[in-house]
């Protein structure tokens, strides 16, 4: 009797332990994802210093919980891959620094120490997780997902402590900057949650998207309900979404004219947002910076015989477009998403011309087998699946995104645990075992 006692005890014990290190863990994964937007609330130029103090998180962590000896134990050709690729791209950098005059060598070598720290960091985070047992990892997704979820709910009542952005979503500076680190945990959550589930967190994640005003988190939630609903269900849904997304501008009109609000007045409901937005030929700003991003790429491209400029060269080597002094005319004389291209493909195309074409052809074939592998877990029955290796998986879909649909940088919180899942994906498909957990 005193044996099962304490045996009641310590399993008790041990689950009160294991509740607070998740916890912990969890906080820990909300604070990769938001700290990075964060910092510029606080006067950095990009979410590169942000994520600096994740990385300094992960690498300390994982410094902590491994022995020199266990990392050195890891699948030494995936590290081989990251070392041939720094070296190529620092090689590809030096030669443009030849070609070009205007090649910004400071911004090249800052960036490419940093790209070094970023590896190490996705990494480390990448040996974190491997250290995280099944519940514990899903307990961890769920908390910042459930968080995020908050963050929407917040930002649709106007609470924004850290910005003064009209749209501002209490931690991001935009909605974009929102859907791209929720995405991949939404994705997550509806790949494991049953059918009912499914469709209540899909929804609740349209309205947010409806009531913040923003088609990147739009098109992004419609893409995962392909992926994990039936197609009856689907269907379904987009009904759903129909009837909020029509509701969402009666509500807008009836709320403005009741309220006689001179800002509501000026304020563009859900149905106006997405069509200044959809059509290419729209002279919305949006759309302008999007073109523009691409018409870099493709002069960039033709003019240095599809070679590319260098590494984070974008903005300072190659011509501006002539949709840029559109842009320019629209805001006063500024270079809207100048150094970024307003999606991650076009910066990529830019920088490295036919070998980013080719890494964007071998990214969009392992997407769309990961697409089907997440899909046929998403509709089996059997409920049992590896968290580690959905997440994984969801948060490389999603990267298709910042690629192509509104993408912040190489060193965004997305990018991080994109590369992450790249690093994890690489050492799942080694010879090696790595490191036993």
């Amino acid at each position: 009797m005193i044996l099962k006692i304490k045996e009641k005890l310590n399993s008790e014990y041990q689950l009160n332990v294991f509740n607070w290190k998740s916890l912990m863990i969890g906080v820990l994964l909300l604070l990769t994802i938001t700290i990075p937007s964060l910092g510029m609330a606080m006067g950095a130029d990009s979410m590169a210093a942000g994520l600096m103090v994740v990385i300094i998180f992960y690498i300390a962590l994982c410094l902590k919980i491994y022995t020199l000896t266990e990392i050195r134990n890891n699948p030494h050709d995936v590290v081989l891959i990251f070392i041939s690729l720094s070296a190529g791209i620092f090689i590809h950098g030096l030669i443009n620094y030849w070609l070009h005059y205007s090649f910004n060598i400071h911004r090249f070598l800052e960036t490419f120490v940093f790209l070094i720290l970023f590896l190490l960091g996705a990494f480390s985070f990448v040996l974190v997780a491997k250290k995280s047992d099944e519940h514990q990892v899903d307990f961890v997704l769920k908390f910042v997902f459930y968080a995020l979820i908050i963050v929407g709910i917040l930002s649709i009542l106007g609470y924004s402590p850290f910005f003064s952005e009209w749209k501002a979503m209490v931690f991001y500076m935009e909605p974009s900057h929102f859907a791209l680190s929720f995405l991949p945990f939404l994705l997550y959550i509806a790949v494991q949650s049953d059918i009912k589930y499914k469709l209540i967190w899909l929804a609740i994640s349209f309205e947010i998207a409806l009531m913040v005003q923003n088609l990147t988190l739009i098109l992004g939630i419609i893409f995962i309900s392909i992926l994990v609903l039936p197609i009856r269900k689907f269907l379904v849904l987009l009904a759903s979404f129909s009837l909020l997304f029509y509701t969402n501008k009666i509500v807008s009109h009836v709320y403005f004219i009741m309220n006689n609000s001179a800002v509501g007045a000026n304020m563009p409901d859900a149905v106006s947002y997405v069509a200044d937005r959809v059509s290419l030929t729209s002279p919305n700003l949006s759309v302008l910076v999007f073109k523009s991003g691409w018409e870099r790429a493709y002069l960039n491209f033709i003019d240095n015989f599809g070679f590319g400029i260098g590494f984070q060269q974008l903005g300072f080597v190659g011509r501006d477009g002539e949709i840029m002094t559109n842009i320019m005319n629209v805001v006063a004389g500024q270079k809207t998403c100048l150094l970024d291209g307003a999606t991650v493909a076009a910066k990529l195309v830019s920088e490295f011309g036919m070998m980013a074409i080719v890494a964007l052809g071998l990214y969009s074939i392992y997407a769309i087998r990961y697409a089907v592998n997440l899909r046929e877990l998403s509709l089996r029955k059997n409920k049992i699946r590896d968290s580690k290796y959905v997440f994984f998986l969801a948060c490389f879909l999603m990267f298709c995104i910042d690629l192509f649909v509104r993408g912040t940088g190489y060193f965004s919180s997305s990018a991080f645990l994109f590369t992450a899942s790249l690093i994890w994906i690489l050492m799942l498909h080694s010879k090696s075992t790595g490191m036993k957990s």
